[in-house]
């Protein structure tokens, strides 16, 4: 028990000690909003009672594999000690979780929110971050994906809310692996992720996370036979996967057949027809309910196939390529575009993350087949447009717009190209 204890004692870090003595000075304490800041804005006065040291707890996720990747610290309350009956509406859930951060980091001069919607912190090199054990009675079919939850906002109004409602899923849905990996299996993950993070991948938006990216490749494993196979081999077999794959095709953890288990009210809102309709890509994690590409463009998946593909014809070159300049030497990938162009979004004028996915949609629509590869990465306040060109289309004068028919298509390439609109007659 000595031994035990001790080791214990080794395995809590200063900054978890820190964190934890934060979290106790509020204990059964009132905390408010007041003076801080929220995302989206709000005149909104909220309160919490802080819960007790049972209601929460502090733990260290797993050491990072390799360069690039950050340590988690995770928060973890009761879900009912914070939020009452539907508060994962109308931005609720994400005011109280800021909120809470906010006073939980108050002490740290040296912390810093790295996304405010989500109420993630870094602190000395952690990443911190909040989440929340859900009752059994959570009803858990008022986030999907065809459900409208933010009525607060004309523009949401009648709906549905897919997004919104996967990144509340994605903090009560805890994901583990469920199948156990051999020691090529496990060096085969380390390398998938060494090239992510070599590749800058985590600054892309509307990109796979690198979470989801391993995930994909752990289910790879799991619908493949690959015994006997090394770690080497099983990287070529998954980059010829994303290569070859039908990227609108939804993939599903477990097969949808065995989604008769759900309670009826949940079978027709986590049907293949509600992801399929709300989603350009769909990764639906074991649960049923999830969609672990959520955000993910399908021109993304595009250009991660072409990267998989590179990386391919590297690893069964003629000439061999040096393993250091394809897993670990930092080569950003901003060499392998025609043209990156770079601009600042001001922070005063909302929150960066919360305008990049619309205006990755938006220019996605107005470069359409210029370009064979497009991908966009921020970084702190730093957006870059990433273009691989088509030389067939990228130096054509007009572009066609919509036939007038198609009303709201009309609207749209009227309001994006203004004055440049015109009406032509073509045979």
């Amino acid at each position: 028990m000595g031994k035990e204890k001790k080791k214990q004692k080794v395995e809590e870090s200063p900054i978890m000690a820190q964190v934890k003595h934060s979290l106790q000075s509020f204990e059964g304490k009132t905390i408010d909003n007041k003076n801080i800041t929220m995302y989206p804005k709000t005149e909104k006065l909220m309160s919490v009672t802080f819960p007790s040291k049972e209601e929460y707890t502090v733990s260290l996720g797993p050491k990072p594999d390799v360069t690039g990747e950050p340590q988690t610290l995770f928060i973890s309350f009761k879900y009912d000690a914070i939020f009452g009956e539907k508060e994962e509406l109308d931005f609720v859930y994400f005011w109280r979780k800021q909120l809470l951060m906010a006073r939980i980091m108050e002490p740290f001069s040296n912390s810093k929110c790295i996304d405010q919607l989500n109420a993630v912190y870094e602190l000395s090199g952690l990443v911190i971050k909040l989440r929340f054990e859900v009752p059994e009675s959570f009803k858990y079919y008022r986030l999907a994906p065809g459900r409208g939850n933010i009525h607060i906002m004309e523009e949401f109004h009648n709906k549905p809310t897919p997004e919104y409602n996967s990144m509340v899923l994605e903090d009560l849905l805890t994901q583990e692996l469920d199948i156990e990996l051999d020691e090529d299996q496990q060096e085969a993950v380390k390398m998938l992720k060494a090239w992510y993070f070599k590749m800058g991948f985590q600054e892309y938006v509307r990109f796979p996370t690198v979470d989801a990216f391993i995930a994909l490749f752990v289910n790879y494993l799991k619908t493949n036979s690959l015994e006997n196979a090394d770690a080497l081999q099983l990287i070529k077999g998954f980059l010829a996967f994303l290569n070859m794959k039908n990227r609108a095709e939804p993939i599903f953890i477990n097969e949808f057949k065995d989604y008769k288990q759900f309670p009826r009210e949940y079978k027709d809102c986590f049907s293949l027809q509600m992801f399929t309709s709300n989603f350009e890509c769909v990764f639906v994690d074991k649960s049923g309910m999830l969609n672990l590409f959520h955000s993910v463009s399908l021109s993304s998946m595009v250009l991660l196939s072409h990267f998989a593909k590179r990386l391919l014809d590297n690893l069964t070159a003629k000439i061999p390529v040096s393993f250091e300049s394809l897993f670990i030497e930092r080569s950003h990938s901003l060499c392998s575009y025609d043209l990156v162009i770079e601009f600042e979004l001001k922070s005063n004028d909302s929150l960066v993350s919360s305008k990049e996915k619309k205006l990755f949609d938006v220019i996605q629509k107005a470069i359409g087949d210029r370009v064979k590869h497009f991908g966009m990465t921020r970084s702190d306040q730093t957006v870059k447009l990433l273009l691989i060109l088509n030389p067939e289309n990228c130096f054509r004068l007009a572009k066609m717009g919509p036939t007038p028919d198609l009303t709201s298509e009309v609207e749209f390439f009227r309001r994006l190209w203004g004055a440049k609109a015109e009406l032509r007659k073509f045979d």
